[in-house]
């Protein structure tokens, strides 16, 4: 091991050098994170937080831990045969989107300004930890700056249930930062790691890793090495407090989840290491979207797949970040602080290789991979110009992150071009009085992806202000469609309807629609619904007419439909911008 990393790298904080970092990661969280707070827009899974709250303000009385759980599931989707449920224990983030209804209403601004507050303390802290860590301030300052630029930050702001991952950062760097503050001096600052590390838990279970780190942490930067067992000793009683921490949070997400269905690895959400094959191509799909988006500020789509991340990576690109990523660590490999950043990165990425890809996870591992870069700055210090070189690239790859960053946010808050939520609460608003009266919702021809559809019913509770609402999706807009599709309700019964197209309903593209056949004669069982639903007409590609038989009389159901412009050259968001949604009348 390098002699030099046998001491702490500062015996007092470099208050100077860390108040003006302050400032420079300031105003590029100002710089990035502006539009999300002043034009902000709601995505369809961020009416789940909002959908809870108002059941538990109209319906009072369940237990505090079913308040807790967060749930997907996919009962109401007939197109998607899907019978487990996807849990998760969130006591933090329910409690912080409870906090904001207080304050700020169901608005979406007080969500985002609260989000962009958020990301703001946790690079804040992220930025005290690489000054402590770092002898050269100015690299300090620039791995700071990187790491508050990053482009994958973009989710932690725009996206309101992206302060999940906020969260569990927030409260697993605080932890970590009361660790590192009370190693020498003021060491009762380790008494309230537990605390945090509890927040970080009920925030996010991939911070279970925590007690570990900071064990790494004591043991790799003390002046006198000792061993494991020895240094266990002498923080016994808090480590103790650590592991009491842990075993509470898993006690009280068992009660919580337990009876809620088998909680199974759902595809696309989750794929299972117990098919090697499939769990090691997507992770290799991760690698390769993973490593552009921080080093290119390249756009990572959620739920990529191994046969589309191709159209949003390059070999090439990915061949340079390898390369980059080996040049570090052959630089730096015998710093024990290297090592460091190296677990913290793999142990906050690992947990998420089973799930799908998105950016928004890379939150924890890219301080990781910034606190490696100030570290490959600090080993060319001794050749002042080369230094001076790559601190400039440093700041140029963080300019270019965030200048990137900010056009992403920008995009995301735009008011000429909505996000599909704005439009679809906007358009479904006049049918308030219908739903009001006990109608329950079908849409046939949803504009939008399946992801929406599954949280179509919670969007409609918030948006009309309506607790008990219903609502089912159909069929799914084909992405063929360019203009009118004339769908057509036909009464066959007095809970039976008959919907048809001259085009097709639903085309059989994507890879959650594994069992629709759409054969003639076939029928599928509505899950949720006590519905069945009956294919007329169809082949293999597409399904042009079915029968849906219902639980109630059709005059308790209120069907709509998407009408897209006759224009066959706008683009989809067009088509969804100008576009109407009108109801079908069944003759």
């Amino acid at each position: 091991m390098n002699a030099r990393d046998t001491s702490p790298p500062h015996q007092r904080f470099p208050w100077l050098g860390w108040l003006l970092g302050q400032g420079v990661i300031l105003v590029v969280i100002v710089f990035t994170g502006r539009f999300a707070e002043e034009r902000p827009q709601f995505e369809p899974d961020d009416f789940r937080y909002l959908a809870l709250l108002q059941q538990e303000e109209s319906s009072p009385g369940r237990s505090i831990l079913d308040q807790w759980v967060v749930e997907n599931s996919w009962r109401h989707l007939w197109w998607m045969d899907v019978a487990a449920n996807v849990r998760f224990f969130r006591p933090t983030v329910f409690e912080s989107f409870r906090v904001d209804r207080i304050f700020h209403g169901a608005g979406a601004r007080g969500v985002h300004r609260t989000n962009v507050v958020l990301h703001g303390i946790t690079c804040l802290l992220a930025s005290a930890l690489l000054f402590r860590a770092l002898r050269s301030r100015l690299a300090a300052l620039a791995a700071s700056t990187l790491f508050a630029s990053f482009y994958c930050h973009g989710e932690t702001l725009w996206y309101a249930s992206g302060r999940t991952d906020s969260l569990a950062a927030l409260f697993f760097l605080t932890g970590l930062t009361l660790h590192v503050g009370g190693s020498h001096t003021h060491r009762w600052l380790r008494g309230f790691g537990p605390a945090a590390f509890l927040l970080a838990l009920f925030s996010k279970e991939l911070t279970v890793v925590l007690p570990v780190l900071l064990l790494l942490h004591d043991r790799w930067t003390q002046r006198s090495p000792s061993s494991w067992f020895s240094l266990l000793k002498k923080e016994k009683r808090l480590y103790a407090a650590y592991a009491m921490v842990a075993l509470l949070s898993l006690l009280l997400r068992q009660m919580a989840l337990a009876g809620r269905g088998d909680g199974a690895l759902v595809f696309p959400y989750f794929v299972s290491p117990g098919d090697p094959a499939q769990y090691l191509t997507h992770v290799f799909t991760q690698l390769r979207a993973y490593s552009e988006n921080l080093l290119f500020a390249r756009y990572t789509p959620p739920f990529v797949q191994p046969e589309t991340v191709g159209q949003f990576t390059s070999w090439g690109k990915f061949a340079l970040g390898m390369a980059v990523a080996c040049a570090v660590i052959a630089i730096t490999w015998k710093r024990r602080r290297m090592w460091f950043f190296a677990v913290l990165g793999f142990t906050t990425w690992l947990p998420t290789s089973v799930a799908y890809v998105s950016e928004r996870y890379l939150l924890l591992p890219s301080l990781a991979l910034a606190g490696a870069i100030g570290l490959f700055l600090e080993n060319t210090r001794p050749r002042r110009w080369l230094f001076r070189f790559f601190v400039v690239m440093v700041f140029g790859w963080a300019a270019h992150q965030a200048w990137q960053l900010d056009q992403k946010n920008r995009f995301y808050s735009s008011p000429h071009l909505p996000r599909v939520a704005e439009v679809i609460s906007r358009r479904c608003a006049p049918f308030r009085d219908s739903v009001a009266q006990g109608k329950e919702l079908l849409f046939v021809n949803f504009p939008s992806n399946w992801v929406h559809a599954q949280f179509l019913q919670d969007q409609l509770r918030i948006v009309l202000n309506l607790p008990a609402a219903r609502a089912r999706v159909l069929t799914l807009m084909p992405e063929s469609q360019k203009a009118d599709p004339l769908i057509q309700l036909r009464k066959k019964g007095e809970r039976t309807v008959e919907i048809h197209a001259t085009s097709s309903l639903m085309e059989h593209r994507d890879a959650v629609f594994p069992w629709v056949s759409m054969r003639p004669g076939e029928q599928y069982d509505l899950r949720g619904m006590d519905g069945r639903i009956t294919v007329i007409e169809g082949d293999v590609h597409r399904l042009q007419t079915f029968q849906v038989d219902l639980p109630r009389p059709l005059e308790n159901y209120l069907v709509l439909t998407f009408v897209p412009p006759d224009n066959p050259t706008m683009s989809r968001s067009e088509q969804l911008l100008r576009g109407q949604i009108k109801e079908l009348q069944v003759p």
